[in-house]
This record gives structure tokens, sequence and C-alpha cells, in this order.
């Protein structure tokens, strides 16, 4: 297994290559957008491949080597491109992409389509298994949705503030997110380069907590009796 970045960013343009030229010669990529699916525990020339476009993310990072399962999955048969958006920090410029990284594409996350970089540039190519006859690659431009740029984990990334930003979970995270305060202070409220790794689509019960905690810091505290007065 590469133990840098650089080598196992290396392993995944060698695998995306591999693919591409074994489907060009077997045609032996069938495209299965069911879940779950099956994680091949090594890569063999000829062999049968069942996979979807997020899948075949998940396959290329297994296969070399990352660490971290891109749909935050632990490597089984579950995740998609929305679970890549949410797992994932992101970038802002297409510049700014490497080999291996996934680019998801969709409405806010939503789960559309995910591929990933085999080229770098101002207009990377990507490697993707979007439909049946897939693999194949295309230019990030030649796709006009909405689309998140994503950095994968790897073992020795020192994330930016921004990354850790969007590495955080749970309530307090997004309320903050929301409101931009506390650690996004700096940022406008909703910014959405920071967005928490919260779900894409956000439970009702969170924005009524949400309604009640700005309706109540617009109050004083309450008085409270004693603390012998207190009961029970």
């Amino acid at each position: 297994m590469p133990e840098t970045d650089e080598g196992i960013r290396k392993q995944c343009a060698h695998f995306m290559r591999e693919t591409l030229n074994d489907n060009a010669h077997h045609h032996n990529w069938i495209y299965k957008a069911v879940r779950p699916l099956h994680v091949y525990a090594s890569f063999h020339p000829g062999s049968r491949i069942e996979a979807d476009c997020s899948f075949g993310v998940k396959l290329i990072c297994y296969w070399a080597g990352v660490p971290d399962d891109p749909t935050g999955q632990n490597y089984t048969g579950f995740g998609n491109s929305s679970s890549i958006a949410a797992h994932l920090p992101h970038v802002a410029h297409a510049r700014d992409l490497l080999v291996g990284d996934p680019v998801t594409f969709g409405t806010d996350g939503s789960n559309e389509h995910a591929a990933m970089v085999l080229e770098r540039g101002s207009d990377p190519l990507l490697w993707s298994d979007g439909h049946q006859g897939a693999p194949n690659t295309y230019r990030l431009s030649e796709d006009g949705r909405p689309h998140i740029l994503c950095r994968l984990h790897l073992p020795h990334h020192k994330p930016t503030r921004n990354e850790m930003l969007r590495e955080q979970t749970g309530y307090w995270s997004w309320l903050q997110w929301t409101l931009g305060e506390g650690q996004w202070k700096p940022f406008q409220p909703y910014a959405p380069g920071v967005r928490p790794n919260v779900p894409g689509k956000i439970q009702p019960d969170w924005w009524r907590k949400r309604k009640q905690f700005v309706a109540a810091r617009k109050k004083g505290n309450p008085p409270r009796p004693p603390h012998h007065q207190r009961s029970k």
C-alpha cells in the first residue's frame, strides 16, 4: 500500500487508467444503481464489476489504498454521491483539485452523479462510471449541473481552517453555520464553502429548535427562586 499522499494519488490514476482500458477491451463493467454493492478486494483485468458512479469512485479509492472511504461508510456496500459531498472537505476552485479528488453533481449535493479527477487543470479531466458502457472520461465543463469539488482524506494532508469547519457535525455546528457565529463568525450565514458535515436535508426538528433559539435569546433570563425554594 502506498505510504504517501502522492503515492496514493498515483495509484488512483493507475487504477482509473487500468479500468478504462479494461472496459474498452472486455466491456465488463455493469452499471448497477442499487445498494448494497460488493466491494471487490482487488482489481483483476477481465473481471465483471458491478458499480455505479459513486461506487466506482469508492472502488478506485479502495484499490489505491485511500484509508478513508470517500462515502464515509468504512468501505461497506453503502454510500452515494450525497455521502461523498457530506463526508469530504470541499475546495473552492477546479484548478485546486488534485488527481483522485472526487466531484459530485446535483443541487446542494443531491444524489445525481460522482466522478474523480484523472488529470488536473482549470478544466480537469474526470473519470466517470455514470452509465452502462462506462467508465469513460470527460471534462468538468462538459457537465452543466451544479457541482461540489471535494478533497480526499489522506493520512498526511493537513486540513485548512475551512476544511476543519466542513468536518464539524451535529446540531450546534449547523446552528452556528446558519447564524454566522461561533467558529463561523468570519463568514456570512449559510456560507456554502464551510457548510458543516450535516445531512443535505435538515430534519424539521432542527429548524424548530433554531427558531426557538433565535426567539429565546432576544429575551432576558427569567427570575429563578432562591436555592432553598426550588422544588426537589
